[in-house]
């Protein structure tokens, strides 16, 4: 079985259809909300994806939507497909994660069943108890505008076991080519678009491995710990050139090297000395030791 059947497949779809409705987006450019949607959800999956494999499905417009940063000044741009898209790529998403899950590193926790900020954290406890004292924050220069359209397609054709569900993310990818008139970048706000991103970075976290260095990455936020301060101008060098293979640039001004003794912040947590600390609830609790404690675990950071 293709994995196109499997992505089209009655119980994947309305899995998708589950978690899409779980989520409570808003409408899509066709302002057809969830709760239009779910009035006949089961006559729509099954026509959704009859229109996939008959090759009569076109996807929507995506919808702009400016979030605020923590700098007021800046906002994220998330780019909103339809419901109707967003259902299709959670099924293609459900079905390509379950097949390259398993490839990805273990220093590799965004976006990953199980994995998630609370074990990034736990990790890099872990390789500070064991010496790496000393840490590399790198910075990739708006990565979700630049990811190669061309590259990111060779990397789903020969990560997965068949080439069935290229067509249907290169329609995606298009139709974001002709929003932004850029024959680059995934859209944030789309459910496909963090399997696409860890796919592409896959390749970053290889090429570090092979150096032998200690990375932890979160989609597209990265550490690199270790012990010897004469191999932070080796690190940014490699980091630049992994990053320059994939079409994309270290901001070195964004990019810096630190310590545990001088602190540094990774996913909204506050490493410095021997603690850890994180916001909840406007106030700032610090931990020790090399395991998430309770409120972490269940509310975490806010990031």
């Amino acid at each position: 079985m293709s994995l196109l059947r499997d992505t089209l497949a009655f119980d994947t779809m309305r899995e998708a259809w589950e978690e899409v409705a779980e989520n409570q987006g808003g409408a899509g450019t066709d302002d057809e909300t969830i709760r239009v949607w779910n009035r006949n959800w089961e006559e729509r999956i099954r026509d959704l994806s009859a229109r996939v494999a008959q090759n009569r499905y076109k996807p929507g417009r995506l919808r702009k939507v400016l979030i605020p940063k923590r700098d007021p000044s800046e906002y994220r741009i998330l780019m909103i497909p339809t419901v109707t898209d967003r259902v299709i790529q959670k099924a293609a998403s459900i079905v390509i994660t379950k097949q390259v899950n398993s490839r990805f590193f273990p220093f590799s926790f965004g976006y990953r069943p199980g994995l998630g900020v609370k074990q990034a954290v736990e990790h890099i406890l872990v390789l500070r108890e064991n010496g790496c004292r000393l840490c590399f924050s790198g910075d990739i220069d708006d990565f979700f505008n630049n990811v190669d359209h061309e590259l990111l397609l060779r990397f789903i054709d020969a990560d997965l076991s068949d080439n069935s569900l290229v067509p249907l993310v290169s329609l995606w990818l298009e139709k974001y080519a002709q929003v932004t008139k850029r024959s680059c970048g995934i859209p944030q706000g789309s459910p496909v678009s963090p399997i696409l991103a860890n796919i592409y970075l896959h390749r970053l976290d290889y090429f570090i491995h092979q150096s032998g260095l200690q990375m932890v990455r979160y989609a597209d936020d990265f550490v690199i710990l270790f012990k010897d301060e004469r191999s932070a101008s080796r690190i940014c060098t490699l980091v630049t050139t992994g990053l320059s293979n994939l079409l994309l640039r270290l901001a070195k001004e964004k990019s810096f090297t630190s310590s545990f003794d001088a602190g540094f912040t990774f996913l909204g947590v506050r490493f410095q000395g021997d603690e850890y600390s994180y916001n909840w609830k406007d106030k700032r609790i610090s931990s020790k030791g090399t395991q998430a404690d309770w409120l972490f675990s269940d509310f975490g950071p806010d990031y």
